[in-house]
């Protein structure tokens, strides 16, 4: 079915128009519908229309030069629009006689002595839409509009654009000074180590790294720092902004320009923006000649879309000649393209200054930080920059004027006073900053996400409102117009502001104080009702059950409310009911006859014991079910299992709650399953594999000890939580099989160690467990974050001829650490000796695990060329036959060796043989562990003899931090350490 939301540019007629068609097509999900002739015709015009002043009013919309006929003729269209929705669900309440169906459906028919309901309508619909045609038709004529009912996108004449600029205008030349020069000349090195470092130029292959990060954090700044940095190694160099422009010759054309250093004297290729390079296709190919046997450099900023980088890579060849491509952009989801598919180094730029370093950085003030200006800069570069410029522009302005401005503290209040008064958007010297965001908002997707961020406006200055709560407000339909917020209380000598109100037109209330004095009598036209208010009581839950066209009722903290009444099954179109934070201990059984609820939200009414067994009536339609921070126990399951449509179920934080019934796998519509906090929930039944459609499953703080095997038959599973689940050990091997999962926490369990099928897992983006190693296998999940993974693990799983060499070895590898350099390897399996592929592939790890046989010059030649190991366990599965010592070669930052071995010798040979170990010649050595059976005491002579040779050793160790550390049979004592 087409689709289209409430939006802020066309009101419901978008959802109208969806209604209209799924009467049309006499069927939508379990209904059937069968109208009259006539009835039908009525419906095929009104649909019709609307939709044409559906798209007349998208072309319209955000025009600020509307007349008042204008924007009256708008209203009128999105009144319409409201009116014809009620009519269609009158008209299927009232006028469509329920019949059975032989499949299964609710066949609803309309009656044969009813003429067409929609005749009034029809009448009202053709006028709107002759006033809308011939008012606007001009607009309509000069656009090609992209409309949510078609698939044509809007197509804009852009004309000659302006000769393109290297860096957008909105940067600062001296931005860097302004954003912490630790940080970014900190990332300024990483990046340029990975293009231009050691390592990199000892490969021609053509390498990228790509800069993300929000609005204002300073992306184009690090650019254009690397860019300054590195240039002089290629023999030619670009760099170009394509937020400045959308047209893609304009681009290519600058790099062009560029690379080419096109002079007078330079006329082998054609000047860019003349009539020889004016396409695409020709522009590229030229691009692309001339760089084919040069080392090139080409920084492309602000990418917006992956067909732009599309476009741009057509005219970049990879020439094996030691090139470099850097981008940057705001959307995570292209630079993972880049690093899937080219194998880009993702730079992710995230500062966090506070208020103190803000000012510290900009000029020595008077004043300590936690100033609101200084609180909106925080972590933002430009917006930083652009405080400055509007304290320099203050200041300028105020010598002007003649006046002496003694304090920085005083320039930042006046600032202050201006962005209150005129907002930042008029306020001089953020005109910067407003930029950068408007390019944001701009891009923001019309018909949705823009609504959704005006939608905010509704909440008074300084209002603090929750996530969910927005999201409800959101699903609410409360982006049309005729909304009112009331968030003030009068004074005895202030004129009240809710005088003169006409309530009859009000269509979306949002309540913060004063609920006591709404007229609810007088909103009979009121849709969505949305009341925060701590002062409710029972009469006034009462009063909005006569609000009889009321769609979405949404109710929070009403602590005065004990019940809910019975008068809420009057509220027939009642499509979203939310109730919480009250002190109700039941849902009446009229709750059952409220047939088009499809969300029901009761979270955290602490009293609530019990579900009506009427809401089982509710099973056609509900698809929502949040019973949150209540007391309901195995009971409710009962009815729960009958609500086959549920899509999201939240039953957390219900310490009643015990067990999950086998029949939970027939929800087969279920995406969302919560019972965190329900600590009684011991056990998850095979079943579960059974919700194929299921996408979140959250577990944390419940009492499961394990999960069945059946968890891997959810395909589509996005989010495993498992937080503070004390009681589960292992994960099992089935996980591998969650090809979709994104999201694994495991934090405060018991589980040790990951299986090694976690390979198999592609999608997974964040894995966050208390995990010190993982399988080699998690190596090659790109998308991972927030797991420093070794580059040697990274790279061997780009070569495919050692990873199937690899294949019988049991290996893990531990996290990045600064300590231990480049990760960590523990080999499980047994060894004779030391593997060569661990000198030619893992030579550069900090710490090292196995198990071998024997340890001859060989392995420790191996070992002591290792530049930095830090951490070397060496398990012996025999016993040393022959004495090996240290030399005075290698082992450059060894700072702890673990000997772990059946007897308790080990370099120096059985205790009759008095040959030095060696340690003397580990300079950075703090720590030797020697580990042993149970089979030897701790006074026997063997033992004994050990720590003798290690405390003789030690007198002449040069350094002086030193422990010697003995284990046997798993009880360990430091024998001697020096300090």
């Amino acid at each position: 079915m087409e689709e289209a939301p409430v939006t802020i540019a066309t009101g419901a007629l978008g959802p109208v128009v969806a209604k209209l068609g799924a009467l049309l097509r006499r069927r939508h999900g379990d209904r059937e519908y069968q109208l009259r002739r006539q009835t039908r015709k009525d419906i095929k015009l009104i649909r019709s229309k609307l939709k044409s002043i559906h798209s007349i009013l998208w072309v319209i919309w955000e025009r600020q030069d509307l007349d008042a006929a204008g924007k009256a003729l708008r209203m009128e269209a999105w009144r319409l629009a409201d009116d014809m929705n009620d009519a269609i669900d009158d008209f299927i309440i009232l006028s469509m006689i329920k019949r059975s169906s032989d499949n299964g459906r609710k066949r609803f028919m309309q009656a044969k002595i009813q003429p067409s309901p929609f005749q009034d309508l029809k009448r009202r619909v053709s006028d709107v839409y002759e006033r809308c045609r011939n008012k606007w038709k001009m607009d309509i004529a000069q656009t090609t509009n992209w409309s949510l009912f078609s698939r044509t996108k809007t197509t804009v004449d852009s004309g000659p654009g302006k000769w393109f600029r290297v860096v957008d205008p909105y940067v600062r030349e001296d931005i860097s000074d302004l954003i912490g020069m630790h940080d970014i000349m900190s990332s300024r090195e990483k990046l340029i180590e990975h293009l231009v470092g050691e390592e990199a130029e000892s490969s021609p292959q053509l390498k990228m790294a790509s800069i993300l990060g929000a609005a204002g954090m300073g992306k184009t700044t690090l650019a254009r720092l690397v860019y300054e940095g590195i240039q002089d190694k290629f023999q030619a160099r670009a760099f170009v902004s394509v937020s400045s422009t959308r047209n893609m010759t304009e681009v290519l054309d600058s790099i062009l320009l560029q690379i080419a250093d096109l002079r007078p004297d330079n006329t082998g290729v054609p000047l860019a923006g003349t009539k020889e390079a004016t396409t695409e296709k020709h522009l590229t190919d030229t691009i692309s000649n001339f760089l084919k046997d040069k080392r090139y450099l080409v920084i492309i900023d602000d990418i917006w879309r992956y067909g732009e980088w599309e476009t741009i890579r057509k005219s970049l060849p990879d020439n094996n000649m030691g090139s470099r491509i850097v981008t940057t952009s705001r959307y995570t989801t292209i630079t993972e393209k880049w690093r899937d598919d080219f194998d880009a180094l993702v730079y992710k730029i995230n500062y966090h200054h506070d208020g103190n370093y803000f000012y510290e950085m900009i000029v020595s003030l008077d004043m300590a930080g936690g100033h609101r200006i200084v609180d909106m800069c925080a972590g933002m570069p430009l917006a930083a920059a652009c405080m400055v410029s509007a304290l320099e522009k203050e200041l300028e302005r105020q010598e002007q004027q003649g006046l002496c401005v003694v304090r920085t503290r005083d320039l930042v209040e006046r600032v202050d006073e201006q962005v209150m008064r005129n907002g930042i958007q008029n306020t001089p010297g953020f005109e910067l900053l407003v930029e950068s965001l408007q390019l944001g908002y701009n891009d923001l997707p019309h018909h949705m996400l823009k609504t959704c961020l005006l939608y905010c406006c509704i909440y008074p200055e300084g209002h603090s409102f929750k996530r969910d709560n927005l999201v409800i407000g959101w699903i609410a339909e409360g982006f049309i117009f005729g909304r009112l917020c009331i968030d003030y209380s009068p004074s005895s000598d202030s004129v009240d502001p809710l005088s003169g109100i006409d309530w009859h037109h009000i269509r979306s209330l949002i309540i913060f104080k004063n609920a006591k004095r709404v007229p609810y009598d007088h909103l009979e036209n009121l849709r969505v009702l949305d009341v925060n208010y701590k002062g409710l009581e029972n009469q006034h839950l009462k009063d909005m059950c006569g609000l009889l066209r009321l769609r979405h009722l949404l109710v929070s903290g009403g602590e005065g409310i004990t019940e809910m009444p019975a008068e809420i099954a009057r509220l027939q179109y009642l499509e979203t009911l939310k109730v919480t934070g009250t002190k109700i201990t039941r849902l009446p059984a009229q709750i059952g006859d409220l047939k088009q609820l499809k969300t029901l939200d009761v979270n955290w009414n602490s009293g609530l014991t019990e579900l009506p067994r009427e809401m089982a009536n509710l099973q056609h339609n509900l698809e929502t079910l949040r019973i949150r921070g209540a007391m309901i126990s195995e009971q409710a399951w009962e009815i729960i299992g009958a609500l086959k449509k549920l899509k999201t179920l939240d039953v957390s934080e219900n310490p009643e709650l015990s067990g999950i019934p086998r029949d939970i796998g027939e929800l087969q519509q279920l995406k969302n399953l919560d019972m965190s906090g329900s600590s009684r929930i011991t056990e998850l039944p095979r079943e579960i594999g059974n919700l194929q459609r299921l996408q979140t499953l959250c577990l944390s703080h419940t009492g499961i000890t394990e999960l069945p095997r059946e968890i891997g038959n959810l395909r589509h599973l996005k989010a495993l939580y498992l937080n503070d689940v004390k009681t589960i050990t292992k994960l099992p091997r089935d996980i591998g099989r969650l090809q979709h999962l994104e999201r694994l926490h495991l934090q405060d369990t018991n589980i040790k160690k990951i299986p090694r099928e976690i390979g198999g897992l592609k999608k997974l983006k964040d894995l966050d467990a208390e995990i010190g190693t993982l399988p080699f296998e998690a190596g090659q999940l790109s998308k991972l974050e927030g797991l420093p993974k070794s580059k040697c693990v990274q790279k061997a799983w780009k070569n495919s001829d050692l990873v199937s060499s690899l294949a019988g070895e049991m290996l893990s590898f531990e996290k990045v650490s600064y300590l231990m350099g480049d990760g960590g390897l523990i080999v499980g399996t047994k060894h004779m000796h030391i593997p060569q592929w661990i000198k030619e592939h893992f030579n550069s790890i900090g710490t090292l695990d196995i198990r071998i046989c024997k340890l001859e010059e060989q392995d420790l030649k191996i070992l002591r060329e290792m530049p930095s190991l830090r951490d070397l366990k060496l398990r012996f599965e025999a016993i040393p036959r022959k004495p090996i010592a240290i030399s005075g070669e290698g082992f450059a930052k060894l700072l702890i060796l673990t000997i772990d071995s059946r007897a308790p010798w080990f370099y120096g040979g059985p205790p009759n043989m008095e040959l030095p170990m060696g340690i003397k010649h580990l300079f950075f050595l703090h720590n030797v562990v020697f580990r042993c059976n149970e089979w030897y005491r701790e006074d026997s002579p063997c033992i004994n003899a050990t720590i003798d040779v290690m405390r003789e050793e030690a007198r002449e160790y040069r350094y002086v931090n030193f422990k010697f550390t003995l284990s046997v049979g798993g009880q360990e004592r430091v024998v001697f350490a020096r300090a």
